[in-house]
């Protein structure tokens, strides 16, 4: 529960969250629109996953910081609200002592 009072208060952190859930969305939208399971998937993950050894990241991430002028209106705009929709998830995280990452699957994903 620390961590999630920590990422309530690091704006930097719950932007990068916003966007990388926006692009995951639309990147998942895109793939469920095709229609194999096979294009679905080809589609979603990009191709084959390379060796470990080649994207192998380190745990512990910088999380630039991002601000408005790098992104469209738009687009800002749909950070601004996923962040609420991230600070909210963490509140209750706090509040019930719980996380759930439940979600519905989308076709991309149910094909996999």
């Amino acid at each position: 529960m620390a961590e999630y009072k920590a990422w309530l208060n690091d704006e930097d952190l719950l932007v990068a969250q916003a966007i990388n859930r926006l692009q995951r969305d639309a990147a998942l939208e895109t793939a469920s629109q095709l229609d194999s399971d096979e294009a679905k998937i080809a589609n979603w993950l990009g191709g084959p996953l390379p060796s470990i050894q080649e994207y192998r990241v380190s745990f512990e991430q910088e999380h630039p910081s991002t601000n408005e002028r790098d992104h469209t209106p738009e687009f800002w705009a749909k950070i601004k609200k996923e962040v609420s929709r991230i600070r909210s998830e963490y509140r209750n995280a706090i509040k019930d002592r719980k996380y759930d990452y439940r979600q519905p699957l989308e076709p991309a994903r149910l094909a996999w």
